[in-house]
């Protein structure tokens, strides 16, 4: 049996200061995600990695990753798993 891990949807995405976001989920969770280690490479990321104003332009698409107008995205599961991940709770 193949059961595919399936993290709560995002419903508000924030872009906030350098390549940081904010997200909130369907269950209430909120948190912030440095997106620069998952955009520091490849010709896919160079328009968000040195454009502010496009960077802005983050949104949330149909299948709940976080995407850019020019159709790069970042899928969910690796999100969510960026803020609930043991080192990413503070005290």
């Amino acid at each position: 049996m193949n059961i595919e891990y399936c993290p709560p949807a995002i419903t508000h995405v924030k872009p906030l200061e350098g390549r940081t976001v904010e997200l909130r989920y369907e269950t209430g969770l909120i948190g912030k995600v440095d997106l620069a280690p998952l955009i520091a490479s490849g010709p896919i990321w160079s328009r968000v990695r040195s454009d502010d104003d496009f960077f802005r332009k983050v949104q949330i698409d149909a299948f709940g990753s976080l995407c850019w107008p020019d159709e790069s995205d970042i899928a969910p599961e690796h999100l969510y798993g960026a803020i609930t991940a043991p080192a990413a709770v503070s005290a």
